[in-house]
């Protein structure tokens, strides 16, 4: 066997071991995955879930991997051969990369820049699943009048898609641009844009692509307004964004146009002008007219309403949102009380936890006590405030201390009694909490030594 033939034999061999080691730990990571999710209840849509989120991912990795490779691929075949120089002893001769070499090198950086490009995609199964079934509530928004739905369901994924669509073509177009910089293939003259037929070709169908998208996004700026992804909805916002979409979408199609027809014969001022107008309005339509809004409002200290009939509109989507069905949110009350008033003096914000760690700290049961337990009187007080009765237990390493520094001497209260003075420790102590005062209250007539937390 030849040197050639051990050496591929060798990567093949390397390849299927690493082949069935990946394979065979996901093989088994899967099989117990699957044999887990069906003793479970609920399993089945686990696995669905996880389905379709394996699906969208690879959908988005093998679109950027194929948009990315393709595009390296286009420039590659644009360059015919890649010459590095050399010393060989005292000469300096040139030395040509081979095109396998650079074939590989190419391939490897598609690969690399698609995997760059699903960063942060990692979610988009969630949209999606949301977008193919979206609910409908029936519910018109004042001012596209679209069903609130299409917020929830359809906006986030057709904003997952734009945002991808726009960071894949400007990034290609840029990294496409430079590698025909670089390799002498386009050139500037008096600022307009000079390129081969090769590169002008493919130069024009990326500035197309990225033209559409960035027409697709004028047309989703009045709803992204709507949503409140560009802020708080005010009349500005709608005096500015909602006339401007359109102008600025004929804008993007005009200088698609023009990038095709500046890929297929060369005109170059056609191409200039109408991306320069694109960018030029969408700065002054969409960051200086709102910049310049927003500044105004803040010079009034306030921002500027709505119609009466916005406003109302507003306040009831707001209500349907939290669940108030239109309802203010201090006319409703807990279930189980008359009104806010009296439940927020009958709750308590305590808990058992609480309520012993507060009496540990402070030591309000005294030195030769220790509370033990805690719970809520169901009986309420005279002010109807929530009680806590403390049950303290006698610390007896306390107690058999005390006794041994009296120096031996007996006390003379009667056996089975406490001394004057002195409370039970194991007697049940009410302490009282509220959201008014955490000071507990003390009752007439309670058992002497009773704590009050504070």
């Amino acid at each position: 066997m030849t040197r050639p033939r051990r050496r591929w034999a060798f990567l093949l061999g390397a390849g299927l071991l690493v082949v069935v080691l990946v394979g065979g730990r996901w093989l088994a990571l899967e099989t117990t995955e699957r044999a887990w999710a069906a003793t479970i209840p609920g399993g089945g849509m686990y696995l669905m879930m996880r389905d379709l989120a394996r699906l969208v991912r690879g959908l988005f990795l093998l679109a950027a991997i194929g948009w990315a490779t393709g595009n390296l691929l286009f420039v590659y075949r644009a360059i015919g051969s890649v010459q590095l120089p050399r010393r060989l002893g005292d000469l300096e001769i040139v030395e040509a990369v081979p095109q396998r070499l650079l074939l590989a090198g190419t391939v490897a950086c598609g690969l690399v820049y698609g995997f760059l490009l699903t960063l942060g995609t990692g979610d988009a199964w969630q949209d999606a699943a949301l977008a193919a079934r979206p609910p409908t509530f029936g519910i018109a928004d004042p001012v596209l009048h679209r069903d609130v739905g299409y917020y929830l369901a359809r906006l986030p994924w057709t904003e997952r898609l734009r945002s991808f669509a726009l960071v894949a073509t400007l990034s290609a177009t840029a990294i496409v641009a430079l590698l025909y910089l670089g390799i002498g293939s386009l050139r500037f003259r008096r600022w307009l844009p000079s390129a081969s037929a090769h590169a002008r070709a493919h130069l024009g169908v990326l500035l197309a692509c990225l033209g559409l998208t960035l027409t697709w996004g004028a047309l989703l700026d009045p709803v992204q307004a709507v949503a409140g992804l560009h802020g708080a909805l005010t009349r500005g916002a709608l005096a500015t964004r909602l006339p401007a979409a359109p102008l600025i979408a004929v804008l993007g199609v005009a200088a698609t146009v023009a990038s095709l027809v500046w890929g297929v014969r060369e005109k170059s001022a056609l191409l200039a002008g109408s991306w320069g107008a694109l960018l030029g309005g969408s700065f002054v339509a969409f960051l200086v007219l709102p910049a310049m809004v927003a500044v105004g409002g803040s010079r009034n200290r306030s921002r500027q309403p709505l119609d009466g009939g916005l406003a109302a509109d507003e306040r009831r989507l707001e209500a349907l949102a939290f669940g108030l069905d239109g309802e203010g949110p201090d006319s409703r009350a807990p279930p189980g009380f008359p009104s806010l008033e009296a439940a927020a003096t009958t709750v308590p914000l305590w808990d058992g936890p609480r309520v012993l760690a507060v009496a540990r700290r402070r030591e309000y049961l005294g030195a030769r006590a220790t509370p033990a337990a805690a719970a809520l009187l169901p009986h309420r007080l005279g002010s109807g405030r929530a009680t806590w009765i403390v049950v303290p237990m006698p610390d007896l390493d306390s107690l058999a201390h005390t006794r041994r520094s009296r120096n031996g001497r007996r006390s003379t209260a009667a056996p089975g009694r406490m001394p004057a003075g002195r409370s039970p420790p194991w007697r049940a102590t009410p302490v009282s909490t509220s959201r008014r005062s955490s000071r507990a209250t003390r009752r007439s007539g309670s058992v002497p030594g009773s704590a009050n937390l504070r």
